[in-house]
């Protein structure tokens, strides 16, 4: 009875020890299902996570794209219009310096201050620069001397030219010089080949110099008066108005040809 008593309690004692072991092998198991289901949840999250942070780095990348799209199309628009600007001032200022250019010159004053005016353009127009350094700057400084003042001087001068325009410059004897001042004087008509004699003489130089004055062609003037009194002594009364002639020249071409770009920058702003 005793040992049957020891047996049911060993038994018992063995059924409960059973019983735990099987309850934390059971716990255990559950554990290790939480643990897995966890694992799988904090993956499940991690992949959506990383789906989101790669999309949202696809909106920024492209909203950046688009952002700096527009930054650029407004560089592009502000350097255009700054562009626009300064080809609308730059060609304001030279049409402005033509004008007093040309008005100056047209009285017989001197010219320097607008002539520098343009210096800045210069430095960006190479063009523009030849222009500008064709005018002596004594000239510019002193000024041209106008068309009007041109034609009253040669007036003034060519009667004396003439009396000595048979008169050779240097070299000559004093009978030879006397003989070609006589027949300067009397406006005596020579049948030669000499410098003096230009299509009939010296009046018919005279003539056509004056008609090309008249029309402004002061260098073509100048021209003829040296072709056809260079080695005569008239030369010496015809230098000075020469020279003269050739600086008016030189800054007539000057203001039609910058007046002509000034023109051309404007139409290019339209």
């Amino acid at each position: 009875m005793e040992s049957n008593k020891e047996k049911l309690e060993s038994d018992i004692s063995q059924l409960a020890i059973q019983h735990r072991e099987d309850l934390r092998a059971e716990y255990v198991r559950g554990e290790v299902r939480r643990l897995e289901s966890n694992k799988k949840q904090a993956e499940e999250y991690l992949r959506t996570t990383a789906k989101a942070m790669v999309r949202e780095r696809e909106i920024m990348l492209g909203q950046l794209d688009e952002a700096r799209m527009k930054l650029n199309s407004l560089k592009v628009a502000f350097s255009k219009r700054s562009e626009e600007g300064k080809r609308g001032n730059d060609s304001h200022q030279l049409a402005q310096a033509v004008l007093s250019i040309k008005h100056k010159t047209g009285e017989g004053l001197p010219f320097a201050d607008a002539l520098e005016v343009l210096g800045p353009l210069a430095k960006d127009d190479e063009f523009i620069a030849l222009v500008v350094a064709s005018i002596p700057s004594h000239v510019a400084e002193k000024g041209a001397m106008s068309s009007t003042q041109l034609q009253e001087w040669f007036w003034e001068v060519e009667k004396d030219a003439a009396r000595v325009a048979l008169l050779p410059a240097e070299g000559a004897g004093f009978l030879s010089t006397m003989l070609s001042y006589a027949a300067s004087f009397a406006r005596v008509r020579e049948d030669s080949s000499g410098e003096a004699d230009a299509e009939g003489g010296v009046e018919s130089a005279l003539s056509a110099a004056r008609a090309l004055i008249t029309d402004g062609k002061f260098y073509e003037s100048a021209a003829l008066l040296e072709k056809s009194f260079g080695s005569t002594s008239a030369m010496a009364i015809f230098s000075e108005w020469v020279q003269a002639a050739r600086d008016r020249a030189r800054v007539d071409q000057a203001v039609m040809v910058l007046e002509a770009s000034a023109v051309t920058k404007a139409k290019s702003l339209s």
